[in-house]
């Protein structure tokens, strides 16, 4: 509170009755000063015995400017007054900062895909504007596949599970042929890499080869038997017969 108008009707002002004005400076009083000087003002009111105090005996005619409230974008002003006769101003307004948007969460009102961009929004609790912000389109893990490659959700659920990474750290060669050696460690991978395997004895798989443990799971487990009782060929196609024979005996 940082002013108050008070009538001509008022006789007393009770104990305590603006303590808690600290920012009390001014008293637009309705009548004269004669007529104030009469009013009892009981203890504990220290903020309005030290105001000043404005007659409407002193020649004024006290005009209220009404306040306007700040909202989150526009500032607002504070209650003042002036003389409508000279024009005076006898309690400036002070200028109310405007405090700004309190926004909600973010929430996506569309996705964005490989294909296209996605939005999300978020409203101001305060007074409900909205605002909207682009959720940028996915990229591709790979240059060489598109986003209508029929192979596309089985190629992202690979590499997150760390199935396969592609052929190199940006292509996955989705048109290439597939050798034993690899398909035997996608499989193998899948699994989730179960320890304990033994070893196997075959000539063209070496301990530091990366498919020797996909390898030597696999035989333990039966699903391939190898190329001949020693040669497993790791380097040579996985023909599509072979690979749903691995399935097959993995089942």
């Amino acid at each position: 509170l940082i002013s108050v108008t008070i009538p001509d009707s008022v006789t007393s002002i009770g104990s305590s009755a603006f303590s808690g004005c600290r920012r009390l400076s001014s008293v637009f009083y309705s009548s004269d000063q004669s007529s104030w000087d009469l009013i009892i003002i009981e203890s504990d009111n220290e903020k309005l015995e030290k105001a000043a105090i404005h007659y409407n005996g002193d020649g004024h005619r006290y005009v209220t400017d009404a306040a306007v409230e700040a909202t989150c974008t526009e500032n607002g002003l504070t209650e003042g007054k002036h003389c409508e006769t000279g024009g005076e101003i006898l309690l400036a307004q002070e200028e109310i900062a405007a405090f700004g948007h309190t926004w909600g969460e973010w929430e996506v009102t569309e996705e964005a895909t490989y294909e296209a961009s996605g939005t999300r929004t978020r409203i101001c609790e305060t007074c409900k504007e909205t605002e909207t912000e682009e959720i940028p389109q996915l990229e591709l893990p790979f240059t060489d596949v598109s986003p209508t490659s029929p192979f596309l959700d089985a190629i992202l659920w690979a590499k997150e599970q760390g199935i396969t990474g592609g052929i190199t750290p940006t292509t996955f060669g989705p048109d290439q042929s597939c050798t034993r050696g690899q398909a035997v460690t996608f499989m193998y991978r899948a699994a989730e890499k179960p320890e304990g395997a033994g070893d196997v004895q075959f000539t063209d798989v070496s301990t530091n080869s990366f498919c020797y443990k996909a390898v030597c799971w696999a035989v333990e487990k039966g699903i391939t038997y190898g190329t001949s009782a020693a040669a497993f060929s790791p380097d040579a196609t996985c023909t599509r017969g072979q690979i749903v024979t691995f399935l097959y005996r993995n089942r």
